[in-house]
């Protein structure tokens, strides 16, 4: 993968201890074996060490001390290899306990950063992971209990999960223990990443906000995941390039490489300008939530920006892994090529945190409220 152009050296350097790593843990015989036996271990300790799974919180929560776009850098990375480890889950619910700033998160953050994996539990059903959840809680003693079924839980298993209840003052956000829910994982689209559905029955929960902040830290944090999972996207993307590259200059018939072939050098570009698209709209996306402002529920250009990458990038790489497999033809299809790997998590990948069309609805939406104002 190129180096990224006007990144700085802290964050070049990050991108080149990942790579060391990734090329450690996660070569493309490694990937293979990750098939059969789930996630690497030691591709996610080493991850740990590097102090990856709370980069992008600040230190006064007990965090590195980055930002949400060195993680995004990592991500890439990470999605250039196919890495089988949970980073992207840990990281997205880590950014949700940071935008709480409830008093029990520093804690928290400690276990995640010695390596123990925190994941988002919130969708239910075709309901979506920011609908009002259907899940209920209730006081318990000194604590809550949580009611109902989440679904498209990533990384489930033996796994601190955060998630939305509806209380009785409006939307809360808790805090559930491993082993406390039942957690029944299923045979995804991607290989790679474990998926699984969480049943929770009066299950022991810690409150950590609930009310108007809650539903404000839920907005806020939907643009800060959409960002971080286009950040895979866009290194899967940049993978599918590269490999559709070297075979074209390498696979001959009719006596020329295919590369010279003027339908095979068009979807080459058309790759290209997709890829290059989508790393553009991810670097403004990133530069928007380094500054703060994706924080700010009322601002519009954070909104704008941050859905209007979601939706392009989740696009870009389906379409990128698709042309990919095109290139290479029938090898392309089968079970041996890492093509269909590629494939499969842009498609698991293109509706994990909203469709693309739910966030066009939301770029949208801004648009309509900008219009208005300017014709009233």
């Amino acid at each position: 993968m190129p180096a990224v152009e006007g990144e700085n050296e802290d964050r070049t350097a990050l991108r080149e201890a990942v790579r060391d790593v990734l090329a450690d843990h996660a070569s493309p015989e490694q990937v293979r074996a990750a098939l059969d036996s789930g996630p690497s271990e030691a591709l996610w300790s080493a991850l740990v060490k590097v102090g990856l799974p709370t980069l992008h919180v600040g230190e006064e929560l007990g965090g590195q001390g980055g930002s949400p776009g060195d993680l995004a850098a990592a991500l890439e990375e990470c999605g250039v290899a196919l890495a089988p480890s949970p980073l992207l889950s840990v990281g997205v619910a880590v950014s949700l306990l940071a935008a709480t700033g409830a008093p029990s998160v520093p804690a928290l953050l400690a276990d995640a950063a010695a390596g123990s994996v925190v994941t988002v539990a919130l969708a239910e059903g075709s309901a979506g992971w920011l609908a009002a959840p259907e899940t209920s809680a209730v006081p318990a003693g000194d604590g809550w209990e949580l009611t109902g079924v989440k679904c498209y839980v990533t990384d489930p298993v033996g796994a601190r999960l955060v998630v939305s209840a509806t209380t009785p003052d409006g939307p809360g956000l808790f805090v559930v223990e491993p082993g406390v829910a039942t957690v029944e994982v299923h045979g995804g689209l991607d290989l790679l990443r474990p998926v699984g559905t969480v049943t929770l029955s009066s299950a022991p929960a810690t409150l950590l906000l609930e009310g108007v902040p809650a539903a404000e830290a839920l907005l806020t944090w939907s643009r800060t995941a959409a960002v971080l999972l286009a950040a895979e996207q866009v290194g899967l993307a940049q993978a599918c390039l590269d490999l559709a590259v070297e075979y074209a200059k390498v696979r001959v018939q009719f006596g020329k490489p295919i590369g010279s072939f003027q339908a095979i050098k068009h979807l080459c570009a058309d790759m290209l300008l997709a890829v290059e698209g989508s790393r553009s709209l991810l670097w403004s996306a990133t530069g928007i939530l380094d500054d703060g402002r994706g924080a700010d529920p009322t601002d519009d250009e954070a909104e704008l920006v941050c859905a209007t990458t979601a939706g392009h990038c989740a696009d870009a790489a389906v379409k990128v892994a698709q042309d990919c497999l095109q290139v290479h033809g029938g090898i392309g299809f089968t079970w041996e090529h890492v093509c269909h790997l590629y494939l499969r998590r842009a498609k698991a990948d293109e509706v994990l945190f909203g469709s693309p069309s739910y966030w066009r609805e939301r770029a949208v939406s801004v648009l309509e409220r900008q219009v208005a104002a300017a014709a009233s």
